[in-house]
């Protein structure tokens, strides 16, 4: 079989989504991460930002299944709350809703793994240093060639 070649365009957004808040490269910090159990585990909280344990959750989903991939753009949001958990995930600004469907399939994932090796978000605090629920969002594009 043909290797197909896969391209996720994290960075599209500067010129699809100008005027929308883009936290791909946005550095994460996460909790619970002292005695990794498992190869899974690893790969998580060796992670420096979400665009990147995205990326690394969906490339794993279609070297299994690449022929029922959808390809298309979306937007995917998330808050993480005062507590640290992944909580309200959505998705909007899509082109092809099959996809966009797909890609909160990928952020229930990470939230399951998340939940599975109670890992949380180093808890987000404003200017004024008090900890806030903070909305993420993140721009998901898939093409394959």
């Amino acid at each position: 079989m043909k290797l197909k070649l896969l391209y996720l365009f994290f960075l599209y957004s500067s010129i699809v989504f100008p005027q929308q808040k883009d936290d791909s490269n946005k550095p994460i910090s996460l909790l619970g991460c002292e005695k990794t159990k498992d190869k899974q585990m690893r790969m998580i909280c060796s992670t420096k930002k979400m665009s990147e344990l995205y990326s690394n959750y969906m490339n794993k989903y279609i070297k299994k299944h690449i022929d029922r991939v959808p390809q298309g753009k979306t937007r995917i949001t998330f808050i993480i709350s005062k507590e640290g958990k992944i909580e309200n995930l959505g998705y909007s600004d899509y082109n092809n809703e099959k996809f966009a469907k797909f890609s909160l399939y990928i952020l229930q994932e990470i939230k399951n793994d998340f939940d599975k090796y109670n890992i949380t978000f180093n808890p987000i605090k404003n200017q004024n240093q008090e900890v806030i629920d903070y909305n993420f969002s993140l721009p998901i594009s898939l093409k394959i060639e």
